[in-house]
């Protein structure tokens, strides 16, 4: 494991520790402190990868707005950073829930050496339906599914040794990633 890599874990850990500690919820009609971790595949046309995010936020009823941040390794790996809004269907402990996630995915690594490539990151958005089982107090547990979207753009230079480089030596590339999500998670 890379130290970039255990360092955002590192980072990750602490801050749902800390976070962990806010979720005391008083009364149900006030505004209350809600973490979301969930982990689950996205497939499309490009193979079926990993996604991972963590969202904190504020409920109020049946109301949910956050704040998110993931790991989507789909075609290129990214860090998506988005908004999350969710809603109960169902005023009870045990609710089905519909979801909107918008923002922006970041991409992990932006240059490669092998073909003087230089990719930058885009729109990141998800629209699903889950359902949320109730298990103690305020821990629940989260299945979802979703239609997502990310997209990303490549330049890459063919001719790296000719400064500045010819119009005709690059090249751009706009992809548009269309995924199925399925996800399961904890609500804290």
């Amino acid at each position: 494991m890379t130290v970039k890599r255990k360092t955002i874990v590192i980072a990750f850990l602490l801050l749902l520790t800390a976070c962990s500690g806010f979720t005391q919820e008083k009364n149900k009609t006030h505004l209350s402190f809600r973490s979301i971790f969930q982990e689950g595949i996205v497939a499309g046309e490009s193979g079926t990868d990993l996604q991972l995010q963590f969202v904190s936020g504020v409920t109020y009823k049946i109301l949910f707005a956050g704040a998110g941040i993931g790991l989507d390794y789909y075609y290129e790996r990214s860090v998506p950073l988005f908004l999350d809004l969710r809603g109960k269907i169902f005023n009870g402990p045990s609710s089905p829930f519909l979801f909107a996630d918008g923002g922006y995915s970041f991409l992990w690594q932006k240059t490669k050496e092998v073909n003087q490539s230089n990719s930058s990151g885009g729109l990141f958005y998800e629209l699903g339906i889950g359902y949320e089982v109730h298990i103690y107090k305020k821990l629940k547990l989260l299945f979802s599914s979703s239609y997502s979207y990310k997209s990303l753009s490549t330049t890459i230079n063919t001719m790296p040794w000719v400064l500045p480089p010819p119009k005709e030596a690059i090249y751009k590339y706009d992809y548009s990633l269309r995924r199925i999500s399925l996800k399961a998670g904890l609500s804290f």
